[in-house]
């Protein structure tokens, strides 16, 4: 078992959280300064998504040595001329990330090649994820402020009741959890004038206002243009003192 998460059977290695099959890579851990670098290169790898090739699930040390779990699966299949042409993308797509296909990793990170059928319609797309840092911040506040704060956070709805959309929001289910706990704090990247956290503000006026013990909390990012500067964008958007003490404000009336 590695990371609590994969294990090694007759067929290969599996990732117990998806059931799916993955491929393993161990390799040594080298000098100090070598498991930064190779740190920070699979920080970046992890958030590139590319049709050709293998996503980057998760990385880590074992014992001395260090590994990387690569998701399987071949690239979709195409003719020979366009798999050469999205192989030239990709490569050029993770150059632009600093990641080069060289070396025993490009053995990993690449999708095998599947030619025949019918070319996909369009050009090849690299994806790069992007980190929530209210997300990551509400995480922290939970973990920080157990057990006499907030400690448990339960997402809870239909398919496709998410808050990436107004027109997705599911309202029945922020009025059903206002009508079981009696209060409501709104996290939002956003600004507070007119914001997603805005509109569910209003609609927990609108359909539960009898129902709260305590006025709505919100915690918004603050209405300037973003920062670049890494200090001023933490400064900028939610972080957890913020975030613990409107819980205890509508909790207990005071921070």
């Amino acid at each position: 078992m590695i990371a609590d998460r994969f294990a090694q059977d007759a067929g290969g290695w599996l990732d117990l959280a998806t059931g799916a099959r993955i491929r393993l890579r161990v390799i040594e851990g080298g000098t100090r300064a070598a498991q930064v670098a190779w740190s920070a290169q699979c920080e970046v790898l992890a958030t590139l998504r590319h049709p050709a090739a293998a996503p980057l699930l998760d990385f880590g040390a074992i014992g001395d040595r260090l590994f990387e779990a690569y998701a399987t699966g071949p690239a979709p299949a195409s003719s020979a001329k366009r798999s050469e042409s999205v192989l030239a993308h990709a490569a050029q797509f993770l150059r632009h990330h600093r990641i080069l296909l060289t070396g025993p990793q490009a053995e990993y990170l690449l999708r095998p090649r599947v030619i025949g059928g019918r070319d996909p319609r369009g050009r090849p797309l690299g994806i790069v994820l992007q980190r929530r840092p209210a997300l990551d911040a509400i995480a922290d506040a939970l973990e920080g402020a157990a057990p006499t704060g907030p400690c448990v956070i339960r997402v809870v709805g239909p398919p496709h009741s998410g808050l990436r959309t107004l027109r997705t929001l599911d309202t029945a289910t922020i009025i059903d959890s206002v009508r079981r706990t009696h209060r409501a704090v709104i996290i939002d990247e956003g600004w507070r004038s007119g914001s997603i956290s805005a509109e569910i503000m209003a609609r927990i006026m609108e359909h539960a206002f009898y129902e709260l013990d305590a006025p709505v909390a919100r915690v918004c990012s603050a209405e300037v243009p973003m920062p670049y500067p890494k200090h001023l964008e933490d400064a900028a958007i939610p972080q957890v003192p913020g975030i613990v003490a409107a819980a205890r404000r509508v909790v207990t009336g005071h921070e």
